[in-house]
């Protein structure tokens, strides 16, 4: 019976020491998390710039390509003097979108790259 009682005691003081230490591992984690996201960025800018032209690598394993998206962040007022406002006046971002793509200057709009990376399947043999 001491037996029982003095392993119910340990294991529920090994419990609670168990918990600071996975607090710690976990905010380690977090760190970690943030670090390897800068590391993820940095290399995608890095292969982003050494990408040939056409913006695509394709290997047996893996499928890389340079693609780009338009950010609007054009103000009402600004959208509003283009006519690119919807009836519940907020920002039409379709219309925007014609519009630079057109080759109109429209404040509040950047071009960005990204990686997109995808694993390919693996077919069975």
């Amino acid at each position: 019976m001491k037996c029982l009682l003095f392993l119910v005691l340990f294991c529920s003081l090994a419990a609670e020491d168990a918990l600071p230490q996975k607090l710690i591992r976990y905010q380690q984690v977090l760190l970690q998390k943030e670090s390897l996201g800068k590391k993820r960025k940095d290399l995608a800018h890095e292969i982003l710039a050494a990408m040939p032209k056409k913006g695509l690598i394709d290997t047996a394993d893996f499928k890389a390509a340079c693609k780009e998206k338009l950010v609007i962040r054009t103000s009402l007022e600004d959208a509003r003097k283009l006519g690119a406002t919807k009836m519940v006046e907020q920002v039409d971002k379709a219309k925007l979108r014609k519009l630079y793509l057109s080759g109109i200057p429209v404040k509040g709009i950047e071009k960005r790259s990204f990686l997109s990376f995808r694993q390919k399947k693996q077919q069975l043999r």
